[in-house]
């Protein structure tokens, strides 16, 4: 079983009420935003690695679904959850469509927040590249808090056009924007598929970034002594032929 995949153990209908037995998870990833906006108003955004973590972990329960042959299409914070095995796991399947054409009914909508503009337009070639933008839009989210995303007018728009403004996030690198835009792309074709996404990586922090460079550093000068040894060495032996051949003279004379 996929661990970014919520577990289901059983369901029963009773009083007209249909119940549903999931495994126990400790809160979701809305419950996560606010309790960090409660606790630290004036940074509750997650950094970049937090933001690459959930990204890669609901890409990957997502590319699990998707192989099955359904997208979820309604992928946003409240159906996010965070296991006690501290992984992030999908839940709420109830809008939950066959991506094949030929085996599917009526394309439901989600929450228009999330929602990828292709939906309203009817044009449904990919679903799961509804998915990617949906995620997507989950993970600016994040990285912005405590702004939150528009549900229409202008700025609604221009999510949909593909701008994802790296000034929103400055604690994060261009990388994260860069998967971001491609992730909220206005041509779903040009969306990253999830099973790629599961494999992103965050860029390398400050400290692992100035370790490379110190590395580069000695490398660079571990070098540069090899090459004034190496110099050295031919100096050496060019005298000491020179020296040979000025003895084989003198003997020759």
């Amino acid at each position: 079983s996929c661990p970014n995949l919520i577990r289901y153990y059983s369901s029963w209908k009773e009083d007209n009420r249909m119940h549903i037995q999931i495994e126990l998870c400790e809160s979701t990833l809305r419950c996560q935003l606010q309790k960090r906006l409660s606790e630290r108003p004036f940074s509750p955004r997650f950094s970049e690695d937090e933001v690459f973590s959930v990204l890669r972990q609901v890409a990957n329960g997502l590319a699990t679904l998707h192989g099955l042959g359904f997208a979820h299409l309604d992928v946003k914070p409240d159906n996010i959850l965070l296991g006690r095995d501290g992984c992030y796991k999908l839940a709420d399947f109830g809008l939950a469509t066959r991506t094949a054409a030929d085996d599917r009914g009526p394309v439901p909508e989600g929450d228009c927040r999330y929602l990828a503009r292709e939906l309203l337009r009817g044009t449904l070639e990919d679903l799961t590249k509804a998915d990617v933008f949906s995620l997507g839009l989950v993970c600016y989210e994040l990285a912005i808090s405590p702004k939150e995303l528009p549900q229409n007018g202008d700025d609604w728009q221009v999510l949909r056009d593909g701008c994802i403004d790296a000034g929103q996030f400055p604690h994060c690198t261009e990388d994260l924007a860069r998967v971001l835009r491609r992730m909220v792309h206005r041509l779903p074709s040009e969306r990253p598929p999830c099973v790629e996404l599961a494999e992103c990586r965050a860029a390398a922090s400050d400290d692992e970034v100035e370790a490379l460079r110190q590395a580069l550093r000695e490398a660079q000068e571990a070098a540069s002594r090899s090459r004034e040894i190496a110099e050295r060495y031919e100096r050496e032996l060019v005298a000491v032929k020179r020296q040979m051949e000025i003895g084989v003279a003198s003997l020759g004379g």
